[in-house]
């Protein structure tokens, strides 16, 4: 769950809490990938 980010002019801060079976990097790897799809989603409609 993220609980507060920030989104600065080339990176972005995250405080996030997990569940017991779930690795902070599967977390990040998810975003990244939902934010990618959402730019180049964007950037098509332009």
């Amino acid at each position: 769950m993220i609980h507060a980010y920030v989104i600065m002019s080339n990176h972005i801060h995250l405080i996030i809490s997990k569940g017991l079976h779930i690795n902070i990097s599967d977390i990040l790897r998810d975003f990244k990938k939902y934010t990618f799809k959402s730019i180049i989603k964007i950037f098509r409609t332009m």
